[in-house]
């Protein structure tokens, strides 16, 4: 089997899924919250959250997360940027594929709309895979990771040709 880690962070939030690259099927997934009081520390741990899942596994593909989207406060873009940071550097340590996947991609790949709100999101995990509980950040994880999981059966099959 191969797998593939789907994460959507925020400064207070990660959502990640562990997804079975071949089934397309998340094996496991959910929502953590950053602990701690200042951001040093909320970076940390999404470094330490990283690097904690791609510990459990030999047999990674890629690890994708959501490009971060930069508007109007550039502090919390400063802020996200520093986060996506950790999460590239605990990646490396594994040398893991690493891909940004546009937010409009992971909506795609779970709803068939680009533009999908977040409740569809959460609806659409609940329907497909009968996750009762869903998070946001875990929903928006799991289309990261199907989204990563297309995009690398298309560079396959464009290999084989």
């Amino acid at each position: 089997m191969s797998a593939i880690l789907g994460l959507d962070c925020s400064t207070q939030n990660m959502g990640w899924c562990v997804l079975d690259a071949v089934q397309l099927w998340p094996i496991l997934s959910g929502e953590t919250c950053l602990p701690g009081l200042d951001l040093d520390e909320r970076i940390a741990a999404a470094g330490d959250l990283v690097a904690f899942r791609l510990a459990r596994r030999k047999d990674w593909l890629a690890v994708a997360f959501e490009d971060p989207y930069v508007g109007r406060n550039k502090q919390t873009s400063l802020k996200l940027a520093q986060v996506v940071g950790a999460i590239i550097h605990a990646a490396s340590d594994f040398h893991v594929r690493l891909m940004r996947i546009a937010p409009a991609t992971g909506k795609l790949a779970l709803t068939g709309c680009g533009a999908a709100h977040k409740v569809a999101m959460i609806a659409a995990v609940k329907q497909q895979f009968s996750i009762e509980h869903p998070g946001e950040h875990q929903a928006d994880a799991i289309g990261i990771a199907l989204a990563a999981a297309g995009w690398l059966k298309e560079e396959k099959l464009c290999r084989m040709t």
